[in-house]
């Protein structure tokens, strides 16, 4: 107060004590466009804004910018948030603390790392972080197993954590991402970005990651040997001739044109612990043996062990999961529908069957006071009467419909089926009514976001279960830690008080509603909620294969654009009479 700051246009504070910097400062220093605050102990500023010598003017008006933005996405329940172009250095801590993001942008800034607090954002589907400095990562990254989408091009990694291979970033149906979900071009890796731009991410962060430590061991002791990727067609001794492999505990053939593998190699490397040969057209050895993402080389010295025998069993890691699934199906095949009502009908249409649940209308309250606060504020909504699916579409009813199947997971017709966008749902159901007599019985067209909770909670039935038949989601849902990774066939689970399957889990439900950030302002007849001009995003619930327990919640509810296509969105028909 004893100075008239109106006019000040440098502020020097340097080298003080000042513990709190008040940041209505610089709305009185209307004419600022300098401050110098290093040497100070400030708390409420990071000290990548103002601990540098220099004017730091620009990166505290910037993070407080951002700050602000987080504040507005805290108090809306945003699912979304734009930080691009902002010059951060540091992100604020309260980013970390939206629990409700599912999009996060945060290109061309100047950030150097991202903080380990990045793992709070469990539900976090997609990541711009390209063109800033970022020189590594945090493991926790890499345990975001709902992320879809990760680009951290144009930055200074050299390296990946090893959590990044439990983001399973495959494009083979085993895995959950697709071959464009992951963009790590422009960044100071050892191999070229045609080479990242042109291979499965699984494969490119293993490379990535599998450079790191060769570089680090090689310095301490010459037990690497990395001949993944160089052409070779004959692998004989003689190629190996060059390389001292008396000592080599690890070999790495990947990805070349082998197609003899030698049997007596293995007696020629007595130290070696890892064999890896994925991506080669060895014809001497079954592809189970060697052809999988992971060492080898047990299976391969089973292998050549057995044949010795003439007795051949290899053991592999698919055969696991195969027994394991089979071993889940049959646990779960021990549940028996709840009888069905007279009113159900069924309808077929060329040669393909699909059962419709009579769903008697009443009220309910729509979301939940203990959820997201895209969940709230708990609504009562009175529906009338309506059929809904006992299943969600399969791969069988889509292919008789529309001639064609999209799905990632093909093998099993009663799958449902995926790839499919909202478009493409609404694409079917008008098709389909083409296909009926008269249209068949009935309206068929996507659910309301209202009628989806209100079926799922079992109403009139309802026994106010967290999940759609059960407090226990391994008896009702498909989902991250059952699932092996892939869609399941309908109706192997427990249904819930209605007769209806896989309402939790298995695969996300379009429904026909545009999004909204809450239930403020809902339709209390239970109608699909349109805005005159159409929202960007419409309404998925339900959760699937990928995501974790909570997101298979019958309260919780989640969106997309109505053309993205994903290997965990489908949806479910209903219709009035």
């Amino acid at each position: 107060p004893i100075f008239d700051y109106t006019h000040i246009a440098r502020l020097y504070l340097q080298e003080n004590k000042i513990t709190y910097f008040p940041l209505e400062l610089l709305d009185k220093l209307s004419n600022l466009n300098e401050i110098q605050l290093y040497g100070n102990p400030i708390k409420n500023l990071p000290e990548e804004v103002f601990d540098f010598e220099g004017n730091c003017l620009e990166d505290i008006q910037n993070y407080l910018e951002a700050l602000e933005l987080i504040t507005q996405a805290s108090n809306s329940g945003q699912r979304e948030l734009d930080l691009r172009g902002r010059g951060l250095k540091t992100l604020p801590d309260a980013l970390f603390e939206l629990e409700d993001l599912r999009r996060l942008f945060l290109t061309n800034n100047q950030l150097i790392t991202i903080s380990p607090r990045i793992g709070n954002l469990k539900g976090l589907r997609v990541l711009g972080v390209e063109d800033n400095q970022l020189e590594y990562l945090p493991e926790e990254l890499g345990y975001l197993s709902s992320l879809r989408f990760l680009d951290v091009s144009g930055n200074k990694l050299t390296s990946l954590p090893e959590s990044f291979l439990s983001l399973q970033l495959s494009s083979n149906e085993t895995k959950k991402w697709d071959n464009k979900g992951l963009r790590l071009s422009r960044n100071n890796f050892a191999i070229s970005d045609e080479w990242l731009e042109n291979n499965e991410p699984l494969i490119i962060i293993e490379r990535i990651i599998r450079d790191g430590k060769i570089n680090q061991k090689i310095q301490a002791k010459n037990s690497i040997l990395d001949l993944s990727n160089q052409g070779i067609v004959d692998l004989t001794t003689e190629v190996l001739e060059k390389y001292d492999i008396t000592y080599v505990e690890i070999l790495r053939l990947e990805d070349n044109q082998i197609t003899h593998f030698p049997t007596d190699l293995l007696d020629k490397l007595p130290n070696l612990k890892e064999l890896y040969l994925q991506g080669n057209p060895i014809e001497n050895l079954p592809k189970e043996v060697f052809d999988f993402d992971g060492n080898c080389l047990e299976s391969v010295k089973n292998y050549l062990a057995q044949s010795q025998q003439q007795t051949p069993q290899p053991l592999t890691q698919q055969t696991s999961q195969q027994q394991e699934s089979q071993q889940q199906t049959q646990k779960f095949q021990q549940f028996t529908p709840e009888p069905e009502t007279s009113k159900n009908f069924t309808q077929t249409i060329n040669g393909v069957s699909f059962e419709m649940i009579w769903v008697e209308g009443g009220t309910f309250t729509i979301g939940s006071a203990k959820g997201n606060k895209s969940e709230q504020p708990p609504t009562q909504i009175t529906l009338e009467s309506f059929y809904m699916a006992k299943y969600p579409v399969t791969q069988e009813l889509y292919g008789a419909v529309m001639g064609k199947n999209p799905s990632h997971f093909k093998g099993n017709p009663q799958n449902p089926v995926e790839m499919v966008s909202w478009n493409d749902a609404q694409t079917f159901i008008k098709k389909l009514k083409e296909l009926l007599p008269s249209g068949g019985r009935g309206l068929f067209r996507l659910s309301s976001e209202a009628q989806w909770e209100y079926a799922a909670k079992g109403r009139q039935k309802s026994q106010d279960y967290e999940y759609a038949g059960s407090n226990d989601i391994n008896e009702v849902a498909w989902y991250e830690e059952n699932s092996n990774d892939k869609t399941q066939p309908v109706g192997l689970l427990k249904p819930n008080e209605l007769g209806l399957y896989d309402m939790s889990g298995n695969v996300w439900e379009w429904c026909e509603d545009d999004w909204h950030n809450n239930y403020e302002g809902v339709p209390s007849d239970g109608a699909a909620w349109i805005d005159n001009h159409r929202a960007s995003f419409r309404v998925l619930r339900g959760g699937s294969w990928s995501d974790y327990a909570a997101y298979c919640r019958v309260a919780f509810r989640d969106y997309d654009a109505p053309d993205r296509r994903n290997s965990s969105f489908g949806f479910r028909l209903v219709c009035s009479l």
